[in-house]
C-alpha cells in the first residue's frame, strides 16, 4: 500500500521524497492524494516536481490530469511539454498531441529528439505521419540516427513503405539499428524480396550485423520459397562469421528457415550444434520435422526433449499425427498436455480438435471441444471442420450457430468450413442456400463475393446437385482461380457432363489460368464416366507433353478406371504394371471395379491380392472380390475371402442415404427401421414393387444379393436397400412431381437404380441419386449415366 511508504505527518516534506513517492505510485488514485500532498508540503510550483507528477500520470494513462495540470504550471520546459504529448499518443489521440505539440512551438520551448519520439507513437493514418514528419524535417530531427530510425517504423505501421525508405534515406549516419528497422518495415509487409535487397546492400556498406537482423532477414526469407535455400546458405554464413550463431535466438530462426525450405537435414544440423536450445529451439525443430511430413522423426525428438514442453510445443507435434495410424500417439500426447495442465490451453485444445479430426475420431474431436469453456472462432472453426470432414452437416450447422449465440464474427474459412460439410453431406442443399441469403444480407467479412467462399459457394451447389446454381456463380464471378475452375469442373464431370468439363479445361487456359493436377483429375474422371477412351489418353499423354507437369498416382488410377469402364481390362492391368510410379490401392480398386461390372473373376482376385499387399484392412477390396465371386456362384470362395477379411481386421462401410424433406435431413441404413414412420415407408414400398412389376415388366435383380438364400428372400433384401428407403419416405413426405434427391456413401446396386429409373417414369417425378461415384439424374425412365457408372 502506497500508505506504508509515505513518511509520518510533518509540516513539510523534503522534494526528494516527494518525487520518489511520485515514481512510486502504482493507481491513478494514488497518484492524486501524492499531488496534494506535494501542494500541501508548498512544493506546487516546483517544476522538477511537476515534470515528475507530469510522468506519473502519463504513466497511469490519465493524460486529462495531466492536461491540468500543465495548464497550471507557471513554468514548463520540453520535459513537461513531452509528458502531456506522450499521454495523449500512449491513448491514441494524434489530434491532441499535435495540439500540445503546437502550443510547445508557440510557448517558446524548443522540443528534443524525445519530444519527436513521443509524438511519432501517435500517427494512426498516413496523413498524420507526414504532418509529424514535416515538423521533424523543419527542425532536422529527421536527420537523427534516433528520430529517423522512429519515422521508419512509423511509416511502415501506416503500410507505406515507400515513405519508409525515404526516412532511411535521410539519415545522416545510419547505424545498425537503422538498417534494422528498414528490413524488418519490409518483412512485415508484401516487399519480403527488397529486405534481402537491404540486407546485401548493409553488408556491402561494411555494416555488421547484430542478433536482431539475422533474425528479421531470416524471418523475411523463409516467406520466400524460391529463395530459401540460396539466401539461406548466406545469412547462415553471416550468422557463423560474426559469431552469432552461438546466440540461441539466432540459431533458432536459422533452423526455421531451412525448416520452412524443407532442408530438414540442414536445418538438424544447426539444432544439434545449439550449445544452450531453450524451449523455442525444440519447438522449431520439432514444427520442422512435422511440417515436412517426417512424422517419426518430430515424435522421437520431442520424446527426447531435456526441458518442460510449453503450448506451442504440444501445438507443433500434434500435428505430426495425422492419419488414422497415429491415433494412439496422439492420445498419448494428449495425457502428457494434460500431465503439463496444457490441455485446456485454448489453442492446445484446437490443436487436438483437429488431430482427432485427422486421425478419425470425431467423438473424441467432440469431447475434447466441449470441455473448452470460451472457444473462439478458430476452435470453432477447427469442430465445424472435423464435423465436415465425416459429411455431418448437421453438427457442422449447430456449431456455426452456436458462433453466432456467442457474438463470434464467423471468417472466410468458418463460411468455407461449413459450405463444405454442406457439399460433403450433399442432403443440406437448403441450409447452403440459406447460408448464400446470409452471407449477402450480412455485412463484413461474411463476403459471397471473396474467391474462397465464392468457390466453396460452387463446390456446394454443384455437389448438392443444383448445376445450374453452380454454373450462375461461376459465370457471374469477375475473376476465379485454378481453384474456381477446379470446382465446376469436377462438378460437370460428377454429373456426367464429359464434353463440358473437358471444354472448361481448354476454355480456362484462354482465360488466362494453368491448370492443375487437380485439374487433370476432374477431366480424366469426366472421360472415365463417359467411356471416352480416346479423349482420356489425349488428356493423359498432354499432362507431362504439353504441361510440363508428372503424374500423379491420381492420374495413373484415372486412366486405369477409364480403360476398365470401357472393357479393355487386359490394357488397365497392362497399364497399372507399367506404371512409372507404384500404384496405390485406389489404382487396384478401380481396375477391380472393372473386373465386378465386366465378371472377369481371374483377375478381380489379383487386382484384390495387390490391394491387400498394400493395405491389408482395405474393406473394400474384400467386399469387392467377395461379390465377384458371389454373383458367380462361388459360394465356398465368397465366404472364404469374408473369413480372411475378419482375421486382417478389415471392415465394410455399412450402406447409409440420406435424404432433405422440409429442411431436415433423414437417414437411413440398410434395414432401418428407427425413422419415425417407418410403418408407412415400408408400406410404400410394398405398393411400389407390386406397381413397378404389373405396370413397368420389372424384374428384381436377386442375383446381385451376394447371399446363399432363397430368391424370394433375396428381393426382400434387395427392397431394405437404404436408398429405397430413402426414395420410401421421399414419396411419401414430398408434393406430388417434385424433384427427390437422394445421398448415397456407396456406390448404388443394380437393382436399385433400376427401380430408380421405372419410378422416375411411374411417378412422373424427376430422382437425383448422388452415389460415391457420380450423380444419377432419372427421368421418364432413363439415367444421365446411360446404365454406365
Amino acid at each position: 500500500m502506497i500508505s506504508s511508504v509515505l513518511p509520518p505527518a510533518a509540516p513539510v516534506d523534503s522534494w526528494r521524497d516527494l518525487a520518489r513517492l511520485v515514481d512510486e505510485s502504482t493507481s491513478l488514485d494514488q497518484g492524486r492524494k501524492i499531488h496534494r500532498r506535494v501542494i500541501e508540503s508548498g512544493y506546487g510550483d516546483h517544476l522538477f516536481l511537476s515534470n515528475h507528477l507530469l510522468h506519473m500520470y502519463a504513466r497511469l494513462e490519465s493524460s486529462r490530469d495531466a492536461e491540468l495540470l500543465l495548464d497550471r504550471m507557471p513554468r514548463r520546459n520540453a520535459v513537461s511539454w513531452n509528458a502531456v504529448i506522450r499521454a495523449n499518443a500512449q491513448a491514441g489521440d494524434f489530434p491532441r498531441s499535435l495540439l500540445f505539440f503546437q502550443r510547445m512551438l508557440q510557448d517558446g520551448s524548443v522540443p528534443d529528439a524525445v519530444v519527436f519520439l513521443s509524438l511519432i507513437k501517435a500517427p494512426g493514418t498516413i496523413q498524420e505521419g507526414e504532418i509529424v514528419q514535416d515538423f521533424a524535417k523543419k527542425s532536422g530531427f529527421d536527420r537523427s540516427f534516433v528520430v529517423g530510425t522512429a519515422l521508419i517504423g512509423m511509416y511502415g505501421r501506416c503500410g507505406r513503405l515507400d515513405r519508409a525508405k525515404d526516412a532511411f534515406d535521410r539519415i545522416q549516419e545510419r547505424g545498425v539499428v537503422s538498417w534494422n528497422a528498414l528490413i524488418t518495415v519490409y518483412s512485415r509487409g508484401d516487399e519480403k524480396e527488397q529486405s534481402l535487397r537491404v540486407f546485401r546492400e548493409m553488408l556491402l556498406q561494411g555494416i555488421a550485423p547484430n542478433a536482431v537482423t539475422i533474425i528479421c532477414i531470416a524471418s523475411a526469407v523463409a516467406g520466400i520459397a524460391a529463395k530459401i535455400t540460396t539466401c539461406g546458405n548466406l545469412i547462415h554464413a553471416c550468422s557463423i562469421d560474426s559469431g552469432l550463431i552461438s546466440v540461441t535466438t539466432v540459431a533458432n530462426s536459422i533452423i526455421n528457415l531451412f525448416g520452412r525450405g524443407g532442408n530438414i537435414s540442414r536445418a538438424n544440423e544447426i539444432f544439434e550444434k545449439v550449445d544452450q536450445r531453450d524451449v523455442c529451439s525444440w519447438n522449431t525443430m520439432i514444427a520442422a520435422f512435422a511440417k515436412n511430413g517426417h512424422v517419426f522423426e518430430a515424435l522421437d525428438l520431442y520424446g527426447r526433449m531435456t526441458i518442460r514442453p510449453d503450448g506451442v510445443t504440444f501445438v507443433n507435434v500434434l500435428e505430426a499425427c495425422d492419419c488414422p495410424d497415429d491415433l494412439e500417439r496422439g492420445e498419448s500426447i494428449h495425457r502428457d498436455a494434460r500431465a503439463h495442465g496444457y490441455d485446456s490451453d485454448l489453442i492446445v485444445a484446437t490443436a487436438l480438435v483437429s488431430m482427432y479430426r485427422r486421425c478419425g475420431r470425431l467423438d473424441r474431436a467432440a469431447e475434447v471441444f466441449a470441455a473448452i469453456q470460451h472457444p473462439g472462432v478458430i476452435t470453432l472453426n477447427a469442430i465445424i471442420a472435423a464435423h465436415a470432414q465425416f459429411g455431418r452437416a448437421d453438427g457442422s450447422l449447430l456449431h456455426f450457430r452456436q458462433m453466432l449465440q456467442l457474438g463470434i464474427r464467423p471468417s472466410k474459412f468458418t463460411l468455407v468450413a461449413v459450405l463444405g460439410a454442406c457439399a460433403t453431406s450433399g442432403a443440406a442443399a437448403s441450409a447452403g442456400r440459406d447460408l448464400h441469403r446470409w452471407m449477402a444480407e450480412c455485412p463484413g467479412d461474411c463476403d459471397p463475393h471473396d474467391i474462397l467462399v465464392r468457390n466453396a459457394l460452387v463446390n456446394m451447389y454443384a455437389k448438392c446437385g443444383d448445376l445450374d446454381a453452380a454454373r450462375g456463380i461461376f459465370d457471374a464471378a469477375p475473376q476465379g482461380n485454378v481453384s474456381t475452375w477446379n470446382a465446376i469442373m469436377a462438378g460437370y464431370a460428377q454429373h456426367g457432363y464429359a464434353d463440358m468439363a473437358v471444354r472448361l479445361l481448354y476454355e480456362m487456359q484462354l482465360a488466362g489460368i494453368s491448370p492443375d493436377p487437380i485439374s487433370f483429375t476432374a477431366a480424366l474422371s469426366a472421360s472415365s464416366h463417359a467411356r471416352q477412351v480416346e479423349d482420356g489418353a489425349r488428356i493423359f499423354y498432354a499432362i507431362s507433353r504439353d504441361y510440363g507437369l508428372i503424374p500423379s498416382v491420381e492420374h495413373y488410377g484415372a486412366v486405369v478406371d477409364l480403360l476398365g469402364r470401357a472393357g479393355w481390362l487386359e490394357e488397365a492391368e497392362g497399364f497399372l504394371r507399367s506404371m512409372a510410379i507404384a500404384a496405390d490401392a485406389a489404382a487396384w480398386m478401380a481396375l477391380l471395379g472393372a473386373c465386378r461390372i465386366h465378371k472377369d473373376q481371374d483377375r478381380a482376385m489379383r487386382a484384390a491380392e495387390a490391394i491387400v499387399a498394400i493395405d491389408p484392412s482395405h474393406g473394400a477390396s474384400y467386399t469387392v472380390l467377395s461379390n465377384v465371386y458371389s454373383a458367380a456362384g462361388r459360394w465356398d470362395e465368397a465366404e472364404e475371402i469374408r473369413r480372411r477379411m475378419g482375421e486382417n481386421g478389415a471392415r465394410k462401410e455399412p450402406g447409409r442415404s440420406w435424404i432433405e424433406v422440409k429442411n431436415r435431413v433423414h437417414e437411413f441404413a440398410v434395414k432401418d427401421r428407427s425413422h419415425p414412420r417407418t410403418g408407412e415407408i415400408y408400406e410404400r414400398l410394398d405398393e411400389l414393387r407390386v406397381v413397378l412389376k404389373s405396370e413397368e415388366d420389372y424384374v428384381p435383380d436377386v442375383g446381385s444379393v451376394l447371399h446363399d438364400v432363397e430368391d424370394e428372400h433375396r428381393e426382400n433384401l434387395l427392397w431394405h436397400h437404404s436408398e429405397k428407403l430413402a426414395l420410401g419416405f421421399g414419396l411419401i413426405g414430398t408434393k406430388e412431381g417434385s424433384k427427390i434427391t437422394i445421398i448415397k456413401n456407396l456406390r448404388i446396386c443394380e437393382d436399385c437404380h433400376v427401380v430408380m429409373k421405372l419410378t422416375s417414369k411411374n411417378t412422373k417425378r424427376e430422382i437425383v441419386v448422388r452415389d460415391c461415384y457420380r450423380f444419377h439424374h432419372f427421368n421418364g425412365g432413363a439415367c444421365s449415366c446411360s446404365d454406365c457408372w
